[in-house]
């Protein structure tokens, strides 16, 4: 038996017919723009903080020392080069990564086509690590930096500034290598700052092309659902009957419809043959049909003869109006189409 299935428009969604409402091609160029934007701006700041702090580390050494801490040295300017250099060799990676992808691709696919997971899960993992750890050394840095410890000088009443005393000890005209350091701090946290600040844009890009990629994953499982769904229900929505078990359920039903239509005409007539006394004969017969079962009579009479099946009544001539019931074999007649043949 042919059975008829409603097939979905879209049987297998793609990455490009998604969602009805996809963003333009310039949207999504100006995203990608922006993405490729956040990566050599914090690649040229991760580089400038790596040097500055680098060149920071030998002047600091040769001139202080730190009375608390793991070590002597200027280990407070250290902590940032390991985030710095790893957030430098990201960046580069990236770039190489997405100019040897759009020249495979061309620009029209590297546009639009989506992300991978593992990509996607990567961008977002290096982003957080990189904001944890340089968050944490650059606070360690500006706690251990000299620019914190920057005086105005004090002057004498002719105009000198006197470095003898503990007044000027801080002093750029004193000590100029404790501006000279510190400048190299600041600037290498400065820097940080603008790496840390890039990451975070690029930590909120990584998350939203990760919901993006689940909301494409779970629309193509409801799709592909939704195209197996009507074949599932049209197997099983059929059950299977074994031939014997079919055959005996519709023999007795046919059993007990039968007999209960039996037991139905074979009812008394509570009004009884004498109510109706109008009668009306038929052609060339002297068999009189009570107004009680007229109506059944004139059903048979529209059958024609030897069409007419199971119990009907019929009132006798000199029976004194009493109804008679009367059961006439079933005759079985030929197919019609071997009939008039």
């Amino acid at each position: 038996m042919l059975t008829k299935e409603r097939i979905p428009v879209a049987t297998y969604p793609s990455s490009y017919d998604m969602f009805e409402e996809r963003p333009r091609p310039g949207t999504r160029m100006f995203r990608k723009h922006l993405t490729s934007t956040l990566h050599m701006a914090s690649l040229v700041a991760s580089l400038l903080a790596t040097s500055l702090f680098a060149a920071a580390i030998p002047h600091w050494n040769s001139n202080f020392f730190h009375n608390t801490g793991p070590n002597r040295g200027d280990w407070t300017d250290g902590m940032p080069l390991g985030p710095l250099v790893f957030a430098l060799v990201y960046h580069a990676a990236t770039l190489v990564h997405n100019r040897t992808t759009r020249r495979q691709r061309g620009p029209a696919e590297a546009v639009t086509a989506g992300g991978r997971p593992l990509p996607l899960i990567l961008h977002a993992l290096s982003s957080a690590l990189i904001l944890a750890t340089l968050f944490a050394s650059l606070i360690l840095a500006a706690y251990g930096s000299l620019f914190r410890f920057w005086r105005p000088a004090t002057r004498t009443q002719s105009g000198g500034v006197p470095c003898d005393t503990m007044l000027n000890v801080f002093a750029r005209e004193c000590q100029p290598v404790l501006y000279s350091v510190g400048r190299l701090q600041l600037a290498g946290i400065v820097f940080g700052a603008a790496v840390w600040l890039c990451h975070f844009a690029l930590f909120l890009i990584a998350l939203r092309n990760l919901r993006r990629h689940s909301i494409i994953r779970r629309v193509q499982s409801e799709k592909l659902a939704q195209f197996s769904l009507p074949r599932s229900l049209s197997s099983d929505s059929a059950p299977t009957v074994p031939p014997g078990r079919a055959r005996s359920n519709t023999t007795r039903a046919m059993s007990l419809g039968r007999s209960l239509s039996m037991k139905a005409r074979q009812k008394p007539s509570h009004h009884g043959g004498r109510r109706g006394e109008r009668t009306r004969t038929g052609s060339g017969s002297g068999t009189a049909v009570t107004d009680g079962n007229w109506h059944h009579h004139h059903q048979q009479q529209q059958q024609g003869p030897g069409r007419t099946q199971g119990w009907y009544d019929v009132a006798g001539g000199g029976g004194g109006g009493s109804d008679v019931d009367i059961q006439r074999p079933t005759q079985t007649l030929p197919p019609v189409s071997s009939r008039y043949s």
